[in-house]
């Protein structure tokens, strides 16, 4: 599809052989805009991407990853080392290290500067070719979300955020305008008959939209 359908103009890069997430990124250079934004397609991350964006600009490193830190115990493992100004020291996806203090949430935004470490044609792993130069070069900082991002790439994680997204509409009409429905959920569970008052003892972030 190329998008008209949903008023979008789409382009696509296709490898005929899999040339991996960074040998993809080389092989469509000449596709990629100045700035960019790399969405994993096997995580659902319902955040402000345009929010993400801005503090990408503000910040002036080559690269910025949404970060999550897991207090209610997600099924997926911490992976990158946060200091206290949200800078990135550390990625690890193998290890167990307690040091490791956030999940990478799968929506990051790159300067297209980042693919002159990717040499055309090869098969490039992005995230443990790429990322360490970025982190060894001080290009690469954490933007805390505070969503919990969803693995949709197995069967049972599939499983597991259709269960939720089945409760969090059924619960719809028991959450006020402008709440978070999968924030709610994940925090402090349903049902939840949330008002007003409940919404400002738990100081509760209200926003323009809401669940929809």
């Amino acid at each position: 599809s190329d998008g008209k359908k949903f008023g979008l103009q789409i382009k696509y890069s296709i490898e005929e052989t899999p040339l991996g997430t960074g040998g993809g990124l080389k092989k469509a250079e000449n596709l990629i805009e100045d700035v960019f934004l790399m969405v994993n397609g096997d995580t659902y991350l319902p955040i402000d991407f345009n929010a993400l964006v801005k503090e990408f600009y503000k910040r002036r490193k080559k690269a910025l990853v949404s970060v999550f830190k897991n207090t209610i115990n997600i099924p997926l493992k911490n992976n990158v080392f946060v200091d206290e100004n949200m800078n990135i020291l550390r990625y690890d996806k193998r290890t167990n290290d307690p040091q490791l203090n956030y999940i990478e949430s799968g929506v990051s935004v790159f300067s297209k500067d980042v693919l002159k470490y990717i040499k055309e044609g090869q098969i490039v792993s992005f995230e443990e070719e790429v990322y360490p130069i970025l982190i060894k070069e001080g290009e690469m900082t954490g933007f805390e979300i505070f969503q919990r991002p969803y693995d949709i790439g197995t069967p049972e994680g599939l499983k597991e955020f259709e269960k939720k997204v089945s409760i969090v509409k059924s619960q719809k009409s028991s959450v006020i305008p402008g709440i978070d429905a999968f924030h709610l959920f994940d925090t402090y569970g349903f049902p939840l008959e949330l008002t007003q008052e409940l919404a400002k003892e738990k100081k509760l972030k209200v926003d323009k939209k809401g669940f929809e």
